[in-house]
């Protein structure tokens, strides 16, 4: 891939015939919708500024291990439509839902573990988001903080501001 001023290009499979050029001032949605469909359906590509919103933990309990975290994070789903998340003790509703706090771990290791923790604020009522923002959000507490040696948080994610993401070796002791 090479940057232009005003587009960036993509090649891929090496084929000319597969070659993309994305403007860059179009939205990070029209080049998913718009310009990934074009590639025959294989591969999608989205180049976007992003600032990172993680809250790293300069002291934790214990250091999350970056290969058990890299593996916790490939556990956790991330598609792009919004679902509803309920608390442990709220009522079932109508249509697809997840109940949080859900938590992904991965030991690669003695002593090499991670623990993502995916929770509400507060803890009862319904809110909506996408998997693809929580696991994004995760992708960055482990790019900045875990290979860091830290452990890290996101906050204020969906449309209401009330999911978190929590990386650490033990997201309730770090908290």
């Amino acid at each position: 891939m090479r940057v232009l001023d005003s587009c960036v290009t993509a090649t891929i499979g090496g084929s000319k015939d597969l070659n993309k050029t994305i403007p860059l001032n179009v939205s990070y949605k029209e080049r998913l919708d718009d310009y990934s469909k074009s590639i025959y359906n294989q591969l999608k590509l989205a180049v976007s500024k992003y600032e990172s919103k993680a809250s790293c933990n300069l002291f934790p309990r214990k250091i999350p291990s970056i290969a058990s975290c890299g593996i916790a994070l490939a556990q956790m789903p991330a598609w792009l439509q919004f679902e509803q998340f309920l608390g442990q003790m709220d009522p079932p509703t109508r249509g697809t839902y997840t109940r949080l706090p859900k938590e992904y771990t991965h030991q690669s290791a003695p002593g090499q573990s991670c623990e993502i923790l995916v929770s509400k604020v507060p803890e009862a009522g319904s809110v909506s988001g996408r998997w693809f923002d929580i696991w994004a959000a995760g992708v960055d507490i482990w790019t900045m903080c875990v290979q860091n040696s830290m452990s890290g948080i996101v906050t204020d994610l969906g449309p209401d501001r009330r999911i978190q993401i929590e990386i650490s070796d033990d997201p309730v002791a770090d908290a």
